[in-house]
């Protein structure tokens, strides 16, 4: 598996918009969908069962179409 299929809880969060420990705090209630595996004590998650998990968290448009490999910041994006 090549590691731009892997998400760690940092690119998560950025990709979300909220703090690591959120992310920590999401897993550890089930609140999200278990991770693919660890490396080391560090949990990691498939982009296949992530991204469409964070596509479809909470009203938010902020939180919606998240993308592999491109900013999904908000701020960041830019008008078509």
């Amino acid at each position: 598996m090549s590691t731009d299929t892997l998400w760690d809880v940092a690119r998560i969060a950025d990709a979300l918009g909220i703090e690591p420990a959120t992310v920590r705090s999401y897993a550890s209630r089930g609140q999200m969908p278990p991770p693919s595996g660890h490396i080391g004590r560090s949990p990691y998650w498939a982009a296949a069962v992530i991204v469409p998990w964070m596509n479809t968290r909470g009203n938010d448009p902020a939180q919606r179409d998240v993308v592999p490999g491109a900013s999904n910041n908000p701020t960041e994006r830019t008008a078509p």
